[in-house]
């Protein structure tokens, strides 16, 4: 027989080091409660496997953590892959027995499970926020069944008074539908249990008085809304349960957008024809000076209050699903009064972009364009993707990888050793590394000063060579074909690189209506590097989905040019049937430039991707594909 000895769970959790970086199918209507951030929060996420992949999360954490810099904020995420709202994967419980009991024993089951699930894993991190994400498994994948339903509510309903109890303040989140590869996603029995769900989760916060954000409808929206264009679409990436990057972008953009977030990062607006010294009209969440308005170029210094929210690079293509940008991260520049039609954005001495001057009328969102600052905010959503990952391991892999009942009580075999993992032991490294790296994330997400300059240019930068001349035989003036070059460092997914053909080298490359005689065919994922020897001025290729990937519809890919380490154009996702864009690239003064392509986050498959008539203006012979780097969104 196994024998017993109580181990209190605060010496184990004593060893956890919070380091601070810088029931009715109408619920009852209420007042939205928000969520508002404070200086110095602690917050914990808490969910089942979606919660545990750490992406909607660290979504969510890079974006409090940019918009509040000078708060002191952790967070934790102890999200638990098949885990419930009674907290099934942290006690068990009878769950046939739980959905049949009366009511006063089915809420003694739902408090004990409660009472346990919360005080191993969520109290003894003493968090001021705690956000739940429940519901995909509470459900039971089957039609709305109203017993497990009521389940659901004395579940949620109990986490919520229990961590009221302990000062947290709490936000309830609705899980996301699932996305099967069909027309009628909103159809889906499943999906109209869930929603059942979800309507129930806005009754118990109204009743509660806590925080509500509804994921459910506006991704359902989203779902819907492509499936309209394209009946085969699958949105989320991943798989149906568990979307990929893109997917949990629209969750993180949806719970944001429902627990009240700010839009705004920081506004500028100015107005060259006042007089000087008078120029700045509105500076919001930012400070503005040394303004100077000389022979129609415009420079000025801004120091910003907060940054703007990293995007994962795999997620992008969420963008053009919603209005990620505008609702959640607008970081803009208004100027009135300027005189040429197009200017030249710069910043701290770096071209990064050209804008109208009716763009900069309106107000142009700053976000939308790799810049410095989009360096420094991506090394924090590096550095959290890290952070978070070692404190999964900390505390699944090795605090809690140990034989325990659900009152803590830690096993002993019988010779009496104890069954603690062993790698309890590796608990004060790992301490240290995530202290460590939340010293990094601190630091980094601190503003900077940036000066930036808008001078006149011409309507383009960089010119654009006609689709016709890109598919033709002979190269634009001045230009070389990349096909002629050595390609045998060029990297693809599956099958060999295409010489002036798609992927393989059989087909000729052809983007839906549109044959190339020259370019380069690749598979997802794919990068090719290029040395531009110095003289290279733009680059231009019309990209899209071969047509050899089968009929329209088929495959997923962004094509992405890198220049120097800094992201200059995305193609946005593309699939088969799609005509082909043009993308057309300014290297002067650069050195090295990237071509990716990524699998547009849902695996890889009939992911035939075309550079078609990829070519580089440049002089001489210096133009060379080298092997390619790490980095970058490869």
């Amino acid at each position: 027989m196994l024998r017993r000895a109580f181990l209190k769970l605060g010496l184990v959790w004593g060893l956890c080091v919070w380091t601070v970086v810088g029931m009715a199918a109408t619920p009852p209507e209420a007042k939205s409660v928000g969520l508002a951030i404070r200086d110095g929060d602690r917050v914990v996420f808490l969910g089942d496997s979606i919660t545990e992949q750490r992406l909607y999360t660290t979504y969510l954490e890079t974006y409090w953590l940019t918009r509040y810099p000078a708060y002191k904020l952790s967070f934790r995420n102890v999200g638990w892959g098949g885990d419930t709202a009674w907290m099934r994967q942290r006690l068990k419980t009878d769950k046939d027995a739980m959905y049949s009991a009366a009511p006063k024993v089915q809420q003694a089951m739902v408090e004990k499970a409660v009472a346990a699930g919360l005080g191993r894993d969520v109290l003894p991190l003493k968090p001021t926020v705690v956000a739940i994400d429940y519901g995909m498994n509470d459900h039971e994948y089957q039609a709305f069944r109203p017993d497990i339903c009521k389940v659901y509510v004395r579940s949620q309903t109990q986490l919520t008074k229990v961590l009221k109890a302990s000062g947290a303040r709490v936000a309830l989140i609705t899980p996301q539908p699932i996305e099967d590869r069909r027309p009628d996603p909103h159809q889906d029995v499943r999906n109209q249990s869930l929603r059942h769900f979800s309507d129930a989760l806005k009754g118990v916060a109204a009743t509660q008085n806590v925080a509500f954000a509804d994921q459910f409808n506006p991704y359902m929206a989203v779902m819907l809304k492509a499936r309209a264009a394209r009946p085969d679409a699958f949105v989320g990436g991943g798989d149906s349960l568990h979307p990929g990057p893109v997917g949990q972008l629209i969750m993180a953009w949806s719970i944001l957008k429902g627990l009240g977030m700010p839009s705004v990062v920081s506004r500028v607006e100015l107005d060259v024809a006042r007089p000087q010294g008078s120029q700045v009209v509105a500076a919001e969440n930012t400070r503005v000076s040394n303004v100077t308005w000389e022979k129609s170029v415009l420079s000025f210094d801004r120091l910003d209050s907060a940054l703007p929210m990293p995007i994962d690079e795999r997620a992008e293509p969420a963008l053009e699903m919603i209005p990620f940008l505008n609702d959640l991260n607008c970081y803009e520049l208004k100027v009135a009064g300027l005189e040429s039609d197009y200017y030249e954005v710069q910043i701290d001495g770096e071209s990064v972009c050209g804008v109208t001057r009716d763009e900069l009328a309106k107000g142009w969102n700053m976000a939308m364009v790799p810049t410095p600052v989009t360096r420094q905010v991506q090394e924090i959503l590096q550095g959290v993707f890290k952070k978070n990952d070692l404190y999964f391991d900390r505390w699944r892999k090795c605090q809690l990888n140990a034989q325990l009942t659900g009152d803590g009580t830690v096993m002993f075999d019988n010779q009496g050793n104890s069954l603690l993992s062993p790698n309890l032991g590796r608990i004060p490294e790992l301490d240290k590394q995530i202290a460590e790296w939340e010293s990094k994330i601190d630091a980094a997400r601190q503003p900077k000063l940036h000066h930036i300059v808008l001078a006149p240019t011409t309507r383009s930068i960089v010119p654009e060579v006609p689709l016709a001349v890109l598919a033709g035989k002979d190269a634009p003036a001045g230009a070389i074909w990349l096909d002629t070059l050595d390609l045998s460092h060029v990297k693809v997914g599956f099958g060999t690189v295409g010489v002036g053909k798609a992927v393989t080298g059989t087909n000729p490359i052809s983007i839906n209506k549109q044959t190339f005689i020259h370019g380069i065919g690749v598979h997802a994922v794919s990068a090719a590097e290029i040395d531009l020897g110095g003289t290279a001025t733009r680059f231009v290729a019309a990209v899209g989905v071969d047509n050899q990937a089968g009929p329209p519809g088929n495959g997923s890919v962004v094509f992405q040019v890198w220049v120097d380490h800094v992201k200059k154009i995305s193609s946005g996702l593309m699939h088969c049937g799609d005509t082909p864009k043009v993308l057309s690239v300014d290297l002067r003064g650069a050195r090295r430039m990237k071509l990716v392509v990524t699998d547009g986050g849902d695996g890889p498959a009939c992911d035939h991707a075309d550079w078609g008539g990829a070519a580089v203006f440049a002089a001489g012979n210096a133009v060379k594909f080298v092997p390619v780097t790490e980095g970058n969104a490869e």
